[in-house]
């Protein structure tokens, strides 16, 4: 049977310009989807909520890889390291990269890069696409599939890190409001950019709620 993992997955609390979990997907998944292993970037409303993750794990008990919290299974303090996940065939290496905004600086941000199923699989959080760390992370790696933020699409910085340092096969562009919660027309901003000549192939542009991709 295959490993299911998840990134960033279950957060409770609207963040705006960014959407929420809502209640009746949270059920959805409480009921249908079980994970092995969650892995959470760093401890933002928008990205990690207790609640529904204390919930999910009285359930199905998955491993938590996060920075330091209560519920995790395997709390991460170290500027960079790896491990594997043996009964899951999970070879994981994470680095801690400076989170994007100034006023965030000083968060504990974490991106993941993970062997599985054959392929290398990078989650990067918030991290600013320009941080320091990135090439030092990366240097030597093949990416096959990146989920990577969508304000680094409308920046050229964030375009020029995309081709030039991730170098990702394909990419999956995450962090995109729903269409109740997207005031500031995000979404018709970002496919205008993402498609450009020279970009790398886009999988999915992660808009909906149990959104299916085959990859």
């Amino acid at each position: 049977e295959k490993a299911v993992i998840g990134f960033d997955l279950l957060h409770e609390v609207q963040a705006p310009p960014f959407s929420k979990v809502p209640e009746e997907t949270f059920r959805y998944v409480l009921e249908n989807e079980k994970a092995d292993v969650l892995f959470y970037s760093h401890i933002h409303p928008d990205h990690f909520g207790e609640e529904m993750n204390r919930a999910y794990a009285e359930k199905y008990h998955p491993a938590y890889i996060m920075p330091e919290h209560p519920m995790a299974t395997l709390p991460l303090a170290a500027d960079h390291g790896s491990f594997e996940i043996k009964n899951l065939d999970l070879r994981v290496e994470y680095c801690r990269l400076l989170h994007s905004g100034d006023q965030y600086k000083d968060v504990i941000n974490y991106g993941f890069l993970i062997e599985f199923e054959g392929k290398t699989i990078l989650s990067l959080g918030d991290a600013s696409l320009t941080a320091p760390e990135i090439p030092h992370f990366l240097s030597g790696k093949t990416v096959d599939l990146a989920f990577i933020n969508f304000p680094f699409y409308t920046l050229s910085s964030g375009r020029d890190a995309i081709c030039n340092i991730i170098k990702p096969k394909n990419v999956i562009i995450q962090h995109l409001p729903f269409e109740s919660d997207d005031r500031f027309a995000y979404r018709k901003a970002i496919e205008k950019r993402c498609y450009a000549p020279g970009m790398p192939p886009v999988s999915a542009l992660l808009t909906e709620t149990l959104q299916k991709v085959n990859l």
